[in-house]
């Protein structure tokens, strides 16, 4: 059926494409190299096209395939999701075929000369989206997906897959940053025939206290059992997020901590949850059961989870039953059952998009129930400053006072252990979410004064503000390093200043101290860093303790020679 499904693709892509795809650059080709050129690259863009629910022209805008493109033919930003799509493609016109060890090596050195920032390695193609890409990399929350799509009908060799973990392994040491995902001719045929990829899964779903909702569209929610979802992992593993956004990821903290809610609650679980939302081409109720809500029996045909695979995963993977422990097997999930029967075409990818968007820092509200917040923002107030600690509180003028997140970037920097001002970098809304912790005690306790808080905001302001000036003059790896290496900076900073400057009856430091502080700094944060990580995606290591360890270190044993330049007396690891 390979080339039947070749032609279906091939339609599809003329469908979306035909008058997208630019071919200038290959305008003295024949019609036939041209035909294969247009095919490789509208290829490239089709799946990201479709996952993204995007326009195909501007998808298209994004193609970079041609001479010196050093392995990627196409990079496409989705602000909104905060993803960067990289791509490479092969259309195989015999439809055989797979994924070759050198064409995957290709794409990887383009993948790491580019989160570097070398666009000097590139054609002009790539270097005219230099402003959206470097946009992209500048956000610490990006997640970078690369795609390696193909015609052929063949997997992917073992080799091949290993240079694809290996690249995972190293990017994702310090949370979630890259995925990758090889499309075959079956996966994409799924895409145009608008089934999910790999065989179809069908699901009886038992749904207990079940409610029905039927305009615009059919959809069922209620509980299901942790047992059965179990279950749906056993018999069908990854394939039931073939339209998620993301894979179940093993080995992570989000995961482990599902995992112990399951295990150490598991009749809260339906409370501490979100729940999982699933796609269905049909859903028919059965008969069983009658009338009664409080169970019902659902037959779902076509079924994807589009929100909830880190759930789904979790549950599966020993935590639901399968290891003997009968009371996780009792827990309850919500689950939202969605029918495409009735839907337009792009609703699936509409309803993914949605349920993907994530609040990152849900957990801040939660600190407006700590006395000790309630302390400080009194404090603060007799001094004539705005405190904001709730999510909906406006955060005041710079001169007025600061909000709960200045306040816990500035204090989780100045911790004399590094390891605060990693976690400020790499989840903050983890640092709030339990404000009994000591990671958060660390933070907020009762030696706290409102005045050490207000000087170390205001030393984090000019702090920022000279790390912005050195970002626009900056370019590559000197750039990022200002970027994302700027809460390690800051630690550094506070580590140069001696503790009186953050007592009551001192002076405050003086807006230049820092600014030089600041500046001499960075040069220890670049020295340090190319000595030991030249080759590492900066985004990356400055959320990973072991490497900011590494570079603290070496930046520190600068610190005497750079506190006197400065002016200062050197105090290095001194408590605020």
């Amino acid at each position: 059926m390979s080339t039947l499904h070749l032609r279906h693709i091939e339609s599809a892509l003329d469908s979306k494409f035909a008058t997208f795809v630019g071919l200038s650059d290959v305008s003295s080709s024949s019609p036939q190299s041209q035909r294969q050129r247009f095919l490789s690259r509208s290829l490239a863009a089709y799946p990201v096209a479709e996952i993204t629910a995007s326009a195909p022209q501007e998808v298209a805008l994004g193609i970079t395939d041609g001479t010196d493109d050093n392995g990627i033919d196409l990079v496409y930003y989705d602000s909104s999701q905060e993803r960067l799509y990289l791509v490479q493609s092969k259309w195989h016109a015999d439809g055989s075929g797979g994924p070759q060890v050198g064409e995957i090596q290709k794409f990887i050195q383009g993948f790491r000369d580019l989160v570097n920032l070398r666009f000097d390695r590139f054609n002009e193609k790539v270097r005219h989206l230099q402003r959206q890409i470097t946009a992209a990399l500048d956000n610490p929350r990006v997640t970078i997906e690369c795609f390696y799509v193909h015609t052929g009908t063949h997997d992917a060799t073992e080799h091949v897959k290993r240079l694809f973990d290996d690249l995972e392994h190293e990017m994702n040491d310090s949370g979630e940053v890259l995925h990758t995902r090889v499309f075959k001719q079956s996966d994409l045929h799924a895409m145009v025939s608008g089934e999910v990829e790999g065989d179809r899964i069908d699901l009886d779903v038992a749904l207990f206290d079940w409610g029905q909702v039927t305009e615009p569209f059919a959809a069922y929610y209620g509980q299901v059992a942790a047992s059965d979802v179990a279950a749906w992992w056993r018999d069908h593993g990854s394939n039931l997020f073939s339209r998620n956004l993301r894979k179940f990821i093993q080995a992570s903290d989000v995961n482990n901590t599902i995992a112990e809610s399951l295990k150490s609650s598991p009749d809260h679980f339906w409370y501490l949850n979100n729940g999982i939302t699933v796609l269905c081409q049909s859903i028919a109720r059965k008969a069983i059961g009658g009338l009664d809500r409080k169970h019902g029996q659902f037959a779902c045909e076509g079924v994807s989870v589009v929100n909830g695979a880190q759930t789904v995963g979790s549950i599966g993977t020993g935590h639901a039953g399968s290891n003997g422990d009968s009371s996780a097997a009792d827990a309850r999930v919500l689950v939202r059952l969605i029918s495409l029967e009735n839907c337009p075409p792009s609703f699936a990818n509409t309803v993914t998009r949605a349920t993907n968007t994530q609040n990152r820092i849900v957990n801040r509200d939660f600190v407006a129930l700590d006395p000790e917040q309630e302390r400080l923002r009194i404090e603060l107030r007799i001094d004539g400053l705005t405190y904001a600690l709730k999510t909906g509180d406006a955060d005041p003028a710079p001169d007025d006072g600061c909000s709960v997140v200045d306040a816990t970037v500035a204090l989780g920097c100045a911790v004399p252990d590094v390891q605060w001002a990693v976690q400020v970098k790499r989840e903050i809304g983890k640092i709030w979410e339990d404000t009994e912790s000591s990671l958060y005690r660390s933070i907020f306790n009762s030696g706290v004064s409102s005045t050490a808080l207000w000087r170390s905001v205001q030393v984090m302001r000019v702090a920022d503000a000279r790390l912005a000036t050195i970002q626009r003059r900056e370019e590559g790896r000197r750039r990022q390093a200002a970027v994302h290496g700027n809460r390690l900076l800051l630690h550094c900073v506070y580590r140069c200043l001696p503790p009186e400057y953050f007592r009551e009856g001192f002076a405050p430091v003086n807006d230049e101290v820092v600014q030089g502080l600041v500046d001499r700094l960075f040069e220890a944060v670049i020295d340090s860093v190319e000595a030991d990580y030249e080759a590492n995606y900066l985004a990356s290591l400055f959320k990973n303790l072991s490497k900011c360890r590494t570079v603290r270190n070496g930046m520190l044993k600068s610190v005497p020679q750079i506190a006197l330049a400065a002016g200062m007396s050197p105090v290095a690891g001194g408590d605020r």
